[in-house]
């Protein structure tokens, strides 16, 4: 199977083929997106059919994005690979642990400058809370 990874319109992939019957609460996938942009890039086939990404697709154009980078593969979304890429996606990952959690909580602390502008801290712990919380929500 060959794959390019290009950037393309947003507007160009079709369908919205998925293995979720909800995509669930996208706020904080937007905000991510918004802030440092689309991280994963989305999976097409040939003929700009979605293979994998429905969250992160449907994140972007709620966040107003134009452009996305995709892997777009020579293969057709209906096919036993595409079907299996799209299981894969969903099936082949490890949720962060607490323990992972709370050691990139206390990095982030320990990146924040000196207490002068402690406003900008309370601001930055009630934004992780919030993503913390929409993580179980």
């Amino acid at each position: 199977m060959n794959k390019e990874f290009i950037e393309i319109d947003i507007d160009i992939i079709k369908g919205q083929n998925t293995m979720r019957s909800d995509l669930g609460n996208l706020t904080t996938l937007e905000q991510s997106i918004k802030k440092i942009g689309l991280l994963a890039p989305l999976i097409i086939d040939k003929n700009n059919n979605l293979i994998a990404g429905a969250r992160r697709l449907q994140s972007c154009k709620n966040a107003g994005i134009s452009r996305v980078s995709v892997f777009k593969l020579d293969i057709d979304d209906k096919c036993m690979q595409a079907l299996d890429i799209r299981a894969d996606e969903n099936l082949c990952r490890l949720e962060l642990s607490p323990e992972d959690l709370e050691n990139h909580i206390k990095a982030k602390v320990l990146t924040v400058k000196q207490p002068k502008p402690f406003g900008k801290i309370v601001t930055w712990l009630k934004k992780l809370f919030a993503w913390i919380k929409n993580l179980f929500t």
